[in-house]
């Protein structure tokens, strides 16, 4: 009995289908007769609309459904609308509302999807987007689901020119695409060619905050290199994005620059360079207030920066400052120039191993002296005096003109906008040295290294804790042996000192390195006298301090301490 029953309906198919065929003609001939007058037209017409019920395969529905543009081609050539107006359309609309059964968004092409919204009402596009909701739920992460978006991408410029005035579909398709966009962009595993693709897909305002609230966790939670490039591509395309929609709440804007901030200094404190014109594009979604706030923590290294790393911050540097001139920001350019210059003096005085005591001669080839130090591994200074004077210039201040490749010192510890800084090049163990605001003699001069000084940094490896009482013996330039008492603490975090010679003065010691400091170097300068100026640095080895202590008129004595 089952059996027969298959048999049956087997049979039942194959007489439908059968009848079908043999009760309406292939699509070219119908087109044939339709091009042989009005009644053959209507009765075409009539053949396909009367037969619509009996399709039930997408190529056999779709073969007579793409003859609608050429029936039309000939209803307007025959003058057929003067008997019957919209037949054409109307016909059109009949079909499409049954074969949209067959118009699955993420498997037909672009040019079938539209083909077929040419021919709908506001009402079965409106069914047919119910229709498109369902079946981007089920959808996963696949090539369907591309398919799927790019189809929706251009549905939505399509119903918004198809239907004008009227922004419900458009509004619908927008949420549908942008919600998709958000269940991919969520993916743990989302590739970088995906998350780019989806992010120019989110189309709402809701989709915009809460990608933002993905993008600001991502960043802020990321610890690798490699992953700070893919994140400054996804802040471009989001922002890109944003540039399409036009008239994007502002907030967006801002929630982004706070973002971009972020992952600028992540950049520079994960010592990363950036790669071609990431940092351009990073800058350009900040406005004049985020450019600010910014320039307020552009030197903000937990370490001072590596060797390697310092030309890729000076070069991430000048792109900054050019960015903060283009707004007129000429305040911010000089405080990021100085906080910039003064993080790199020492770097650079290491890098080009320029420090030591240098002789000079002017435009009358008398001597002068200039003696360049690290005063700690983040701060320098620089002393000038000439032959047989009691007195020099101190330059508390000195830069790393990260513009321009050379050295920049001021008197005081301010901007260098006041007419009291030179300049200075060094280059292997030479120095030239220009006054900009000296007379003629003194303007230019240049001279060459006579004694270099030694660098506790450079060959250290260990924090150690310097705080104490020390007493043993200096030995100055000359040979001579002086009793000296050294104490050293520790204030808000820099080591502070004094040394006492004993049956002799008292030098205060007012300017030293971190607690983190791998060497101790301690400093006592007064502004504008050099004869007030000593700069000690010492190494320590169990209880034991060696060190040196370098003065401008008095040359270089050597120390030994024992706590």
């Amino acid at each position: 009995m089952r059996a027969l029953s298959l048999s049956w309906l087997l049979g039942l198919c194959l007489f439908s289908t059968s009848v079908f065929a043999q009760s309406l003609p292939p699509a070219e001939e119908l087109l044939a007769k339709a091009e042989q007058g009005r009644a053959q037209l209507k009765e075409v017409i009539d053949d396909v609309d009367k037969n619509l019920s009996k399709m039930r395969e997408a190529k056999v529905f779709d073969a007579y459904f793409y003859m609608l543009d050429d029936l039309k081609e000939l209803a307007t050539k025959f003058n057929f609308e003067e008997i019957e107006p919209q037949a054409i359309e109307k016909l059109g609309l009949r079909m499409v509302e049954r074969g949209t059964r067959w118009l699955v968004i993420a498997e037909c092409t672009k040019d079938r999807l539209l083909y077929y919204h040419k021919w709908m009402s506001k009402d079965i596009a409106v069914r047919y987007m119910a229709q498109v909701e369902v079946e981007i739920g089920s959808l996963g992460a696949s090539s369907k689901t591309r398919a799927a978006g790019d189809n929706l991408d251009a549905l939505i410029i399509y119903v918004d020119g198809r239907f004008p005035g009227d922004t419900y579909l458009k509004e619908g398709y927008q949420r549908i695409l942008s919600n998709i966009a958000l269940k991919q962009l969520r993916q743990p595993k989302v590739s970088d060619e995906d998350a780019l693709y989806w992010i120019g897909r989110l189309q709402t305002a809701n989709s915009y905050s809460e990608y933002l609230s993905i993008l600001d966790l991502q960043v802020t939670s990321t610890s690798t290199k490699a992953q700070l490039h893919v994140y400054a591509a996804r802040v471009r395309a989001f922002a890109d994005t944003l540039e399409f929609a036009g008239q994007a709440p502002e907030e967006f804007g801002e929630r982004l620059g706070e973002v971009s901030i972020e992952l600028i200094l992540k950049f520079i404190r994960m010592e990363e360079p950036f790669k071609s014109d990431e940092l351009e594009k990073l800058l350009s979604v900040l406005h004049e207030g985020q450019l600010h706030d910014l320039s307020l923590v552009w030197d903000s290294f937990k370490k001072v920066p590596s060797d390697t790393y310092i030309p890729h911050y000076f070069a991430a540097s000048r792109e900054f400052v050019e960015k903060l001139r283009s707004f007129d920001l000429l305040k911010e350019v000089a405080e990021v120039s100085k906080k910039v210059g003064t993080l790199g003096a020492p770097i650079m005085i290491r890098l080009l191993d320029g420090e030591g005591r240098y002789e000079l001669r002017d435009g009358k080839n008398e001597k002068w002296f200039l003696i360049l130090v690290k005063e700690s591994e983040t701060k320098s200074q620089a002393f000038l005096w000439k032959r047989g004077a009691t007195q020099g210039k101190l330059y508390q201040k000195v830069l790393w003109d990260f513009e321009n490749s050379s050295f920049v010192a001021s008197e005081k510890d301010s901007d260098l906008s006041t007419p009291s800084y030179v300049k200075f090049k060094i280059r292997k163990g030479t120095v030239e040295y220009v006054n900009p605001f000296a007379g003629t003699e003194t303007k230019s001069m240049k001279g060459r290294r006579t004694e270099k000084f030694i660098d506790y940094f450079k060959d250290a490896s260990e924090v150690i804790d310097y705080s104490g009482s020390y007493l043993g013996k200096m030995t100055d330039a000359a040979g001579k042996d002086f009793s000296v008492q050294l104490k050293v603490s520790l204030q808000d975090e820099f080591y502070a000192g004094e040394l006492t010679i004993v049956d002799g003065a008292t030098v205060s010691l007012n300017h030293g390195a971190s607690k983190d400091a791998l060497a101790l170097y301690l400093t006592a300068s007064q502004e504008g006298q050099v004869e007030g100026f000593a700069h000690i640095r010492l190494r320590k080895i169990g209880t034991t301090l060696r060190g040196v202590m370098i003065t401008p008129l008095g040359g270089t004595a050597t120390l030994s301490l024992v706590q």
